[in-house]
């Protein structure tokens, strides 16, 4: 009997963790959505819209674990010192292309879902619906982000976009270009992306 009652208390207790992740996952990504656009609607025109941009939103980012994802097999193709600036250039890559898309977001609205998904214990999805309106044609756009929670903390280390999974399509894009130009033009590519 008191084996059976401690089996039912730790499934009971699990549960109540799993959903307090889930809960901190959910209130991670909204604070960094939040904080993002605010960013986006008091500073898009000035001067230091970049560094605000790296400061706030790339720091929630894992770009370590994301840009060895985006480099995939390429990764055991490198050596040391070509990881490096592999790393480096992806960071660069990433401020920038996250830079030119947030300078053209006018007055969009979001909606961050209550519906926050387990993918496992440490890996959550949640998902964000940003309201345009291009030219009087409102449309939503999905943006799903997934967090992984490491060492204490709560890290974005993938987008979605409408279907598109960013790992995925920058991993193509890097890999293509190196089967055609070769590691060391990619790496210069991705040091100099403006």
């Amino acid at each position: 009997m008191k084996v059976i009652l401690f089996f039912i208390l730790l499934f009971f207790s699990s549960n109540l963790f799993a959903e307090a992740s889930k809960k901190e996952a959910h209130g991670y990504a909204s604070k960094v959505i939040e904080k993002t656009f605010k960013i986006i609607k008091d500073n898009k025109n000035s001067k230091q819209f970049k560094s605000l941009l790296e400061s706030s939103f790339l720091k929630e980012i894992d770009t370590k674990w994301s840009c060895r994802a985006i480099a995939g097999q390429l990764w055991s193709q490198m050596t040391k010192e070509q990881t490096e600036k592999f790393n480096k250039g992806c960071y660069s890559f990433l401020l920038n292309f996250w830079l030119q898309k947030f300078q053209q977001y006018t007055n969009e609205t979001y909606s961050i879902l209550d519906n926050i998904e387990n993918i496992d214990d440490k890996n959550f999805l949640s998902t964000i619906v940003l309201h345009t309106n291009t030219n009087n044609q409102p449309k939503d756009i999905n943006l799903n982000i997934r967090i992984k929670y490491k060492d204490g903390e709560y890290k974005i280390v993938n987008a979605n976009v409408e279907g598109i999974d960013m790992i995925r399509s920058y991993n193509n894009q890097f890999n293509d270009y190196a089967d055609k130009n070769g590691i060391e033009k990619l790496l210069e590519y991705l040091l100099n992306f403006k």
